[in-house]
């Protein structure tokens, strides 16, 4: 974004995050296609339980609950989580305005470029609206509560890769998030300044719209996941359930076999 020498081995870093941020969720919804094989039925007959039940019983009860809580849970944050990447971009977005004019008028400095604001917003955008559709099958084919909450973990962490604060420490290196609040603080007190900026960003398409419609839509999903989790049972397909059984056989021969 903001010109500046980078090691290779730090560019290859935040290519590879984009790179998998984009395409994870894609192979995960091209992976669990081959897994369902439909809509079974609508209601609620999966809503059951059956004491002492091997397939219905407190471990799929519990199984059900932790998954419709999660994926509440992924949605719900994830609208707090746009609305506030909605607000930094915004800042960032007249920052780069007022860095621009400045390169224009000194030419040892170089602009910003922007084009990495519109690769970020999309990629936050895409990963975090698949990662909650991959939820939903996802859940269907777990086994129990282990399965839903490390599947459930593991989008989480595929959504934060990019985070300055998440577990990967490549931004960190180049993004010093109190330089620029110092910068921003200083600006806004030139309210003509700001006031032209803002006037711009308004009447253009910037990255921050991006963040309005993906807003939308994860308040759409908000909605629509948690109850086409409740009443669409998907069905599994027996390929998949086949190759669980063999899997299971080859694993309780290879224990007789040890034994």
């Amino acid at each position: 974004l903001f010109q500046g020498r980078a090691s290779p081995l730090l560019l290859m870093g935040l290519y590879l995050i984009v790179i998998i941020q984009v395409v994870g969720p894609v192979i995960i919804v091209y992976w669990v296609s081959f897994r369902l094989s439909g809509i079974r039925s609508f209601g609620l007959d999966k809503w059951k339980y059956e004491y002492g039940s091997d397939e219905y019983g407190v471990s799929f009860v519990a199984s059900r609950i932790l998954s419709l809580l999660f994926i509440a849970l992924f949605m719900l944050n994830g609208t707090y989580v746009l609305q506030h990447d909605k607000d930094e971009t915004k800042k960032i977005v007249e920052i780069c305005k007022i860095f621009r004019r400045a390169a224009e008028s000194v030419e040892s400095y170089s602009p910003p470029n922007e084009a990495w604001l519109w690769v970020g917003v999309f990629v936050n955008v895409w990963c975090l609206l698949l990662c909650g559709i991959c939820m939903w099958p996802l859940f269907v084919m777990s086994e129990g509560p282990k399965d839903v909450i490390f599947d459930a973990l593991g989008l989480c962490f595929l959504y934060n890769m990019d985070d300055i604060s998440g577990d990967f420490g490549f931004i960190d290196e180049k993004w010093d998030e109190d330089q620029f609040g110092d910068i921003y603080g200083e600006l806004a007190q030139d309210q003509e300044l700001m006031t032209t900026f803002k006037q711009y960003r308004q009447s253009h398409f910037t990255p921050d719209n991006i963040y309005t419609v993906g807003k939308g839509l994860a308040y759409f999903l908000l909605v629509v996941l948690p109850i086409a989790f409740v009443f669409v049972e998907l069905e599994v397909s027996s390929t998949d359930g086949g190759r669980r059984l063999t899997q299971d056989f080859a694993e309780l021969q290879a224990s007789n076999d040890a034994l």
